[in-house]
This record gives structure tokens, C-alpha cells and sequence, in this order.
């Protein structure tokens, strides 16, 4: 890692502080081009931390009863639903350079019309 140029992102760190701070210390003080970003409720306090604070997202009230258009007019909504589609979309292109993508392509091969000379196929 030394050598290396790299970003190491680490999320919700407020779970495992205890663990990850002297470990993120120790990487920035043995490395000039490994970059490190993390997520936390909380700051880390250690060597080299800037902390920049985020306002959280609008939700809607709790018990609300919104149709779709109002829902995604909170901030945390409208994250939350391009965060799922971009998931899912990611997840369908995984599936389709492995077994799914070659199971799907073999339904539609069987599926195909084939071609008939006098009612038989050819």
C-alpha cells in the first residue's frame, strides 16, 4: 500500500471507531498517496482528519400517506429510490455475464419460431 495511489473509502464508521481510527492513523502516516474518505455520525480524531458536515436529508412526517410524486419530493426518498434502481441495474448487468445471463439467452433461443415446411419443423 506503500506505493501505491490509491482512495480508500470506508463507510459508517461510527460502528467499529475504536478499530478503524488508529488503523486509518497508521495508513496516513505510512503512505504519501493513499487517500482515505470515510462516512461517521462522529469524528474519528486522528492526524490529518478534515470533517465536513452534511445537513441530513428532508423525510417525509411519519404516518404520512403520500402518493408517489409527494413521497419523492423529500430529499431522503428520491435518494433512496435512484439508489434501488441503480442497485437493481447493477445486479442485472452482474447476472448477465454469469449463469442468469446465459439461462435467459437459452430461453430465448428455445422460445424462437422456427421455421415450418408444411407444418413440420426443418
Amino acid at each position: 500500500m506503500r506505493d501505491r495511489r490509491m482512495l480508500l473509502a470506508i463507510d459508517s464508521c461510527e460502528h467499529v471507531m475504536e478499530t478503524v481510527a488508529p488503523l486509518l492513523e497508521g495508513v496516513f502516516r505510512g503512505t504519501e498517496r493513499v487517500y482515505i474518505l470515510t462516512t461517521s455520525r462522529e469524528s474519528l480524531r486522528v492526524e490529518g482528519e478534515h470533517v465536513h458536515r452534511l445537513a441530513p436529508l428532508d423525510c417525509p412526517p411519519v404516518g404520512a400517506s403520500l402518493n408517489a410524486p409527494e413521497a419523492l419530493s423529500y430529499s431522503a426518498v428520491k435518494l433512496f429510490v435512484e439508489r434501488a434502481a441503480a442497485s437493481r441495474k447493477s445486479r442485472r448487468a452482474q447476472q448477465l455475464g454469469g449463469i442468469t445471463g446465459r439461462r435467459d439467452l437459452s430461453q430465448t433461443r428455445r422460445h424462437r419460431p422456427r421455421d415450418r415446411v408444411c407444418g413440420k419443423p426443418r
